[in-house]
């Protein structure tokens, strides 16, 4: 079943990729979420059924990630979608503001139940903290020509050196596929 399900939204995408080429900007924005969504429910389903085999150990995040992701106020005027990797939303007299943009397999249903909890967002800017996975996957949902993009100055320098790790989260565990580090604590080859 889960093969079958994941071969129909491969097509999918395939046929969401070409209509983004011709696409206009919020027709591309929503293609974008369509297939963030559509994406990280096959991703959350395949760990969830891993997560299910391998019963032993503390909660991983294979477990966390089906945790409700719902919207707080934790401070006035500050709104929290949470998640592996939460989403704020800060709102301003200038405009909204977007810090951190979550999980990429969950940033689509953060920023739907954001819009659902706050009605119409315009991020003048999207605030990243760090490049770790968790915190930028949302990243192009919320970006639009005139959205401001603010990082840190070694934001970069961390994306390199986090591409030159990607050899050590493949190579024959049960989660290489699923973008876990080995660890043979949670994972069985």
């Amino acid at each position: 079943m889960f093969f079958k399900r994941s071969t129909a939204v491969i097509a999918l995408i395939g046929l969401c990729l070409g209509a983004i080429y011709v696409a206009s900007d919020e027709l591309q924005r929503e293609v974008r979420l369509f297939l963030a969504g559509a994406l990280g429910d096959v991703a959350i389903e395949r760990m969830q059924q891993q997560s299910a085999d391998n019963e032993s150990g503390p909660m991983a995040a294979a477990d966390m990630i089906t945790l409700p992701i719902e919207v707080t106020e934790p401070a006035p005027g500050i709104y929290m979608a949470s998640g592996v990797g939460n989403t704020f939303v800060v709102r301003s007299g200038e405009g909204d503001v977007i810090f951190d943009t979550g999980l990429i397999i969950q940033a689509a249903e953060q920023y739907e139940v954001l819009h659902q909890a706050l009605g119409n967002i315009q991020p003048t800017a999207v605030v990243l903290s760090h490049s770790h996975a968790d915190h930028v996957g949302g990243a192009r949902m919320w970006a639009s020509p005139q959205t401001e993009l603010v990082t840190s100055s070694e934001f970069l320098e961390e994306q390199r050196y986090l591409t030159q790790l990607n050899h050590t989260y493949t190579a024959g565990t049960a989660c290489s596929s699923l973008g876990y580090p080995r660890s043979p604590e949670y994972c069985r080859a």
